[in-house]
């Protein structure tokens, strides 16, 4: 159960570090749809520029071949961001299917913790009945309470020299010691 119960401590710190790392890439995913929103909204711009100077017309004016430079200069750093946002999208992903693995993890190891638990107080219980069927002195008695047809009574107060000793368990049956 200690175990148990370390390795859930170890998984649950990795599973926030894990959870800081994915807001990181998250954030930073954000900022590169904005930048890259941007940067084809200027290619766009640069775009319209070439076609409001009829550039196809004539290519080889210098505001065309000016233009013309901005425009691969600027479609490449596109292609360069959607890259990048899709290696981070990816990574994204990859942590997400980590974190899920993780929480399973979690999850089961918490059942089992459950289960074990449930182990332990029930050994415990039966340990308790066992101690309760031996005595620490010499004098020990045991009472069972039956009716006439041998069946066991649960709840029967018992009195002995006047006093009230307890009530018998569900098996109908009380142990008591009696001192010196």
């Amino acid at each position: 159960l200690a175990a148990l119960t370390a390795e859930n401590e170890e998984k649950t710190l990795q599973l926030k570090a894990l959870n800081e790392i994915l807001e990181t890439l998250q954030a930073e995913e954000t900022a590169l749809i904005a930048q890259l929103k941007d940067l084809q909204a200027d290619l766009k711009d640069l775009q319209e520029q070439y076609e409001a100077l009829n550039c196809e017309d004539d290519p080889t004016s210098p505001q065309c071949l000016a233009l013309e430079v901005q425009i691969k200069d600027l479609d490449a750093q596109v292609a360069a961001l959607t890259d990048q946002t899709k290696e981070t999208q990816a990574e994204i992903k990859d942590l997400q299917e980590q974190i899920n693995n993780l929480e399973a993890e979690i999850e089961e190891t918490n059942a089992l913790i459950g289960e074990i638990t449930a182990q332990i107080n029930e050994i415990i219980n039966q340990l308790e009945i066992l101690q309760a069927l031996f005595c620490d002195d010499s004098e020990c008695i045991i009472i069972e309470v039956i009716d006439t047809n041998g069946n066991p009574i649960a709840g029967y107060p018992l009195v002995i020299d006047g006093g009230n000793i307890g009530q018998t368990d569900s098996s109908g049956t009380i142990v008591h010691s009696i001192a010196n």
